[in-house]
């Protein structure tokens, strides 16, 4: 994927926030852009890491600069926006090395006089703090130049994973509509849905603000071309990440759980619907820095370079559920509590840290210490192949 959660986190309803200290509240005067993400007029936190704040803030700083560029100009080399990373809006010189910010205020305008309702016109629902939110659900916008049968396969993947994992309508507190687009096209055409999503490619969540996301499915040309079947389990990728915000309340941190979540559903997914996993296909690649340094994959800025498909952060996720295996837990129970309770946990406590110590009874620290007496290889941790979804999720 990966999850472009653009402008993703906001110290109110997005707890995926900085773990480094704040630079300060930087003050966007009117609305803006920086390649093409949106900066609505507000105030906004700012974390560097591995630079100065002194670079990043005030008139002369980076983030000033990057919001004065016209006509969402590219940002100036070696800058780039981490347009993968999960959590608030990310920019990066190099591996360990940016800044991120995230809307804490926005300015609201002077109340206005509506014009009357047509009749018959149904109100768009919004949700009450004091009442259930409306139920959620996908909007399917699928492009002519992709082929039927991924069409129709498509259709039953998101009606198994509807059936597996609903997402909770508690994701429409932070939407503002109560669901979300999802565009799909063949990556042998130019983006068709361009005047609605003009930057959008590959596949991912993404967004111009925190409350309006869309998912993405450019599906490369290759994969119908040669029957990759990651044309299917993108989707099923992609929508766990949906899942996990609405679970969550939108605290993606850590960046190995996250990913390593999504990457491992979709191969369980394939295992069980299809009867085979690339996991099992040699294909999956697992850093050696797994095990002589799991906190860099913590983040996206340290580990974006070793962490191809998300293999090494899978890896993490599946030895998380063998050292459970290891105390009695059974195995759907153990990826139970990892991909359910635990994402569950972090929208009651914000600190992942924390989060994890509650739901697993031992610290991070600990899993840290355990995984380093693992040889990175994902054939060592692999879950079996009879494992089904639906005793993970039933809490077996």
């Amino acid at each position: 994927m990966a999850l472009t959660l653009i402008p993703i986190s906001t110290n109110s309803t997005i707890a995926a926030g900085p773990q480094t200290p704040s630079c300060g509240n930087f003050k966007v005067t009117k609305n803006s852009s920086i390649v093409g993400i949106e900066f609505r007029k507000g105030s906004y936190q700012v974390n560097a890491f591995g630079i100065s704040c002194k670079k990043v803030m005030g008139s002369k700083g980076l983030f000033a600069k990057f919001l004065k560029l016209k006509n969402n100009k590219s940002l100036p080399k070696p800058w780039r926006y981490l347009a993968d990373a999960v959590g608030a809006p990310k920019f990066s010189s190099g591996p360990g090395v940016g800044f991120r910010v995230e809307q804490i205020t926005s300015v609201t305008r002077s109340p206005t006089v509506e014009p009357p309702a047509r009749a018959n016109a149904t109100p768009t629902p919004k949700p009450n703090p004091a009442q259930p939110p409306p139920k959620f659900s996908f909007k399917f916008n699928l492009d002519k130049s992709l082929p039927e049968d991924w069409i129709a396969e498509f259709k039953i993947i998101m009606k198994n994973l509807g059936e597996i994992i609903p997402i909770s309508g508690e994701i429409n507190r932070i939407l503002k509509e109560p669901f979300m687009n999802i565009y799909a096209w063949n990556g042998n055409t130019k983006n068709p849905f361009r005047d609605v999503i003009p930057n959008a490619s590959g596949s991912s969540i993404s967004g111009n603000s925190p409350s309006n996301r869309w998912m993405v499915l450019e599906i490369p040309s290759d994969e119908f071309r040669y029957n990759y079947l990651h044309r299917y389990s993108v989707i099923v990728h992609e929508t766990f990440h949906v899942y996990q915000i609405s679970l969550s309340k939108d605290n993606m941190q850590p960046k190995w759980f996250s990913e390593g979540g999504a990457k491992a559903i979709e191969e369980m997914y394939t295992q069980q619907y299809y009867g085979r996993s690339d996991f099992r296909s040699g294909s999956t690649e697992v850093s050696a820095s797994v095990i002589s340094n799991p906190g860099l994959f913590e983040e996206y800025e340290t580990s974006q370079q070793i962490d191809m498909n998300y293999g090494s952060s899978a890896f993490m996720v599946l030895a998380l559920a063998k050292e459970l295996q290891k105390q009695g837990i059974s195995e759907a129970r153990a990826f139970g509590m990892i991909l359910k309770d635990f994402t569950l946990e972090k929208s009651k406590e914000s600190d992942w840290h924390k989060a994890f110590t509650n739901i697993f009874k031992m610290t991070v620290s600990d899993f840290y210490q355990r995984l380093s007496k693992y040889p990175a290889d994902i054939n060592q941790v692999l879950p079996g192949t009879t494992l089904r979804l639906q005793d993970v999720f039933a809490g077996k």
